[in-house]
């Protein structure tokens, strides 16, 4: 740990770092500047200074990523200050998930969400809150299942009656037409639905979604739900093959880099050929279908099939492959 010497060396470090930067805030570099005088406030703790900085100074500069860091460092401020509903929306905004979570982390539950959306039926939070719902009521259905990931942070215990009571909201949501996004919240009423076990239900219900209101990675998502469940719902013949391979195609085109929160279609893909469609299509009988697939996506399951099988069988997928 630090001495107080050096944690006095260091105040007064960021005190001239403070000094230089406001001085050279009317530069031609005054965006970059005014980022550092926001950032040694931040570490001194002075919060209410970058809130005035913000709201009288740096929130009239031109759009550039210098601007949206010190408008990140102002919602902390906020924040910091206890007007955290200011700074939720615009963590909201920017996307900035790891400050909700931090901001969240102790709130995040049903009753927080239908207080919420009372406040304001389109928060900018409510995708993160409903997200984050649905995600660890998941995360609960699979390490029940046997599917779990060791590790995972943040995760929260969902009970059966609090996943019922956000499915009946949800669709209360819908009927109500208040929100902007509906298929978001449909959607959510779908998966909690069929991780639950109604699955004709949410059948249906992610069906609707599809046709409804939200952005574009929201329709993703409704179509991605939809692909799950149908895929698992439908049995194997040769219109589900043709329909399948459509869908797979279309769900590879949307994968890309993953960022430092992973990738949403790739998460997709991956759940859908380990839980659903590998064994699917050996129960089907077609165990090379099932192999083929595992191949084609990159899976464990693929090196460690080939390893281990018959040399007879092995012939046949190899033959199959060539079809």
């Amino acid at each position: 740990y630090p001495t107080k010497d050096e944690l006095e060396k260091r105040k007064q470090k960021l005190f001239q770092v403070q000094g230089y930067a406001s001085e050279k805030i009317r530069s031609k570099l005054r965006s970059q500047h005014a980022l550092l005088y926001m950032r040694a406030n931040m570490l001194l703790g002075n919060h209410y200074e970058n809130v005035n900085f913000w709201e009288q100074t740096a929130s009239q500069f031109i759009e550039s990523v210098y601007k949206d860091m010190m408008k990140n460092i102002y919602a902390g401020a906020l924040l910091k200050r206890g007007r955290a509903d200011e700074a939720g929306r615009i963590f909201a905004e920017q996307g900035d998930w790891k400050s909700l979570m931090t901001q969240y982390y102790k709130n995040r539950s049903f009753e927080a969400i239908r207080q919420e959306y009372q406040r304001d039926a389109n928060s900018a939070v409510l995708p993160f809150l409903l997200q984050d719902f649905v995600n660890n009521a998941q995360e609960g259905i699979d390490a029940e299942n046997g599917n779990g990931s060791a590790g995972k942070l943040f995760i929260r215990t969902i009970v059966r009656s609090e996943a019922e009571q956000m499915m009946k909201f949800a669709g209360q949501v819908v009927s109500e037409g208040k929100t902007r996004v509906p298929a978001l919240w449909k959607s959510a009423q779908a998966w909690l639905q069929y991780l639950y076990g109604q699955k004709q239900e949410a059948q249906q219900n992610i069906y609707t979604a599809t046709t409804l209101n939200g952005t574009e990675r929201m329709k993703d998502v409704a179509r991605v739900i939809q692909l799950y469940i149908n895929s698992s719902l439908q049995p194997v013949n040769a219109q589900f093959d043709a329909w399948m391979a459509g869908e797979l195609k279309w769900l590879k085109s949307r994968t890309a880099p993953a960022n430092e929160l992973g990738n949403f279609y790739d998460d997709a893909i991956h759940r859908l050929v380990h839980q659903v469609l590998g064994e699917k299509y050996e129960k089907a009988g077609q165990p090379l279908t099932s192999l083929a697939i595992y191949k084609a996506f990159k899976s464990y399951r693929y090196e460690y099939a080939v390893d281990t099988m018959k040399v007879e069988t092995l012939q046949k997928y190899l033959y199959y492959c060539q079809k």
